[in-house]
């Protein structure tokens, strides 16, 4: 299937950043065919091809945002030059709840983890943004274990979505990706990056930031959640939740249930 609508792109327009709140990736090049990623607004990235038609483009978003089609008409280019200063951590990223750029005279509103290039030194584009507000933190500073757990708190009663890359649809995977981002690291946006990601540690050693995989009925990973620290988890089940989690007793987890049992505990960042 990939190969019948899959073509090469022959334009020299192969780089781009998303200029929406959020802009959604799809699975095929149809609408309605299912999520595969968001874009959220100052996210770089690549252009791998487009459909037969031209009409639909596959990206790669950078930093792990994720693959998948989008509409050509949502493309905007930007230079090679321009992508590679983008790809500096000087700039700024929207923490909680909201910020609010204007651009051409036009407010957007974006949601946490969206990125504007902006620091102390210089603006990407003096004519572009003229006005920032709200909550935004240097991407470069990156934060702590406990900042880390205050961010994904953040994100609670976010209903699960499939793809979702904010607070109105998130994904088990996603909470952690967007955690992180927003407080200065690069983490996999989706399960199967994060099962060989970081370290593994034993539970004696599991500590606020570090996620925690469980399997099920299988003994396969089937979803994954957050350490909060004093005896908390935080995870995606319908919701973004948190509830009671005890390190100490997962080696008994598996004699009670070998559904939703820990598989793997993960330190993703230095302690």
């Amino acid at each position: 299937m990939q190969n019948e609508i899959f073509s090469a792109w022959h334009s020299d327009q192969k780089f781009g950043i998303c200029r929406f709140p959020v802009l959604s990736l799809y699975r095929e090049p149809v609408i309605g065919s299912g999520l595969t990623s968001q874009l959220l607004f100052g996210e770089t990235y690549q252009v791998l091809g487009c459909s037969k038609d031209e009409k639909w483009l596959m990206v790669t978003g950078d930093k792990e945002a994720g693959s998948g089609w989008m509409p050509g008409t949502q493309f905007r280019p930007i230079t090679e030059g321009a992508y590679e200063h983008y790809q500096r951590e000087d700039f700024q990223i929207v923490s909680a709840p909201f910020g609010k750029v204007k651009i051409d005279g036009v407010y957007i509103y974006l949601l946490p983890g969206s990125i504007v290039h902006v620091s102390n030194e210089e603006l990407f584009s003096a004519d572009e943004i003229v006005q920032m507000e709200g909550h935004f933190r240097a991407y470069k500073e990156k934060a702590s274990r406990e900042e880390i757990g205050q961010i994904a708190r953040g994100f609670l009663k976010s209903p699960y979505l499939s793809g979702g890359r904010s607070f109105f649809g998130i994904n088990s995977g996603t909470l952690i990706h967007l955690s992180y981002k927003i407080a200065g690291y690069v983490v996999p946006n989706y399960l199967a990056g994060l099962m060989s990601f970081g370290r593994t540690v034993t539970p004696e050693e599991l500590s606020t930031g570090d996620i925690v995989l469980f399997s099920n009925e299988n003994n396969i990973p089937s979803h994954v959640g957050m350490y909060l620290g004093a005896e908390e988890l935080i995870e995606v089940k319908g919701e973004v939740q948190i509830r009671p989690f005890l390190p100490g007793q997962i080696r008994q987890s598996s004699n009670i249930s070998r559904q939703n049992q820990v598989h793997q505990l993960l330190k993703l960042i230095p302690a």
